[in-house]
């Protein structure tokens, strides 16, 4: 019964996951025992017949808690090896968390020597733009500058504009007044012209009078000449005297007068 009650409590459960025939070959003889005890035994087999019963009982307990063992020794196996896989993968992530934190590490400090890198940059930059806000102001005040002297000229300009606006409007003034004599001169010109046409048209006529005037007065002094002539020779009469020269008189005035009108003429046109 110490036997049994040893196999009851788990302590010896992996021989029974392992299925030893010798504890079955045991339980066998027991149960032939009992048979063999009931048979000679005879009438006073009553006691070992509930002994028996009772051993069959606890061998069918036994199996059911072998079984229960064999179930929770694979299970507990199963387990093992998940537990056992789960390690290895923690011991896998465990590594890699190592080579993180050494890539880590070694990031954090390439990533300080970045850093101080970054404000070296920062410095240069703020210096940079320190020099540029600078240049800047001295740009805007470039500008403003141009920007006045933009304004100067502009005001120069207008200024120009006006003058020259006051320039045209008096030489239109001037043009027009000048254009005005130049009319009045073209009306006076052209009256001089239709006068001078007039006064060659006398002259020509006055000339053609001194023409005649000459032709008489030498037609007369080829007659006084003769007549003179003929004086001489018949002694003639103070009358005849004083006739010619009464037409030598009037010849030569004749001449004169056309002399004097063509002098005129020549006097007027010159103006």
């Amino acid at each position: 019964m110490e036997h049994y009650a040893t196999l009851s409590n788990g302590d010896d459960a992996p021989s029974l996951s392992n299925g030893s025939d010798e504890t079955l070959s045991q339980i066998s003889h027991y149960s032939s025992a009992g048979d063999s005890h009931e048979n000679i035994g005879g009438g006073g087999g009553g006691r070992g017949d509930g002994e028996f019963k009772g051993l069959m009982a606890e061998i069918g307990s036994l199996k059911a808690e072998k079984r229960e063992l064999e179930r929770q020794l694979e299970e507990a196996r199963r387990e093992r090896g998940v537990v056992a896989a789960e390690a290895h993968r923690l011991e896998g992530e465990i590594e890699r968390v190592r080579t993180d934190l050494v890539a880590a590490a070694s990031a954090a400090m390439d990533a300080d020597a970045l850093a101080e890198e970054l404000r070296a940059e920062r410095d240069k930059l703020r210096a940079e733009i320190e020099k540029l806000s600078a240049a800047a102001e001295l740009k805007e005040r470039a500008i403003a500058a141009l920007e006045r002297m933009v304004g100067t000229l502009e005001e120069a300009k207008e200024k120009a504009a006006k003058v020259s606006r006051e320039r045209e409007e008096d030489l239109m003034k001037r043009n027009a007044l000048l254009l005005a004599k130049i009319q009045e001169k073209d009306i006076a010109l052209t009256k001089l012209s239709k006068s001078n046409s007039s006064l060659e048209e006398e002259i020509i006529k006055l000339k053609d009078a001194l023409m005649v005037s000459k032709e008489r007065n030498a037609v007369l002094e080829g007659e006084i000449g003769e007549k003179t002539n003929d004086a001489e020779a018949a002694s003639p009469a103070p009358a005849t005297a004083a006739v010619l020269g009464a037409v030598a008189l009037g010849a030569a005035s004749a001449g004169a007068a056309a002399a004097a009108a063509v002098t005129a003429v020549y006097l007027h046109r010159r103006r």
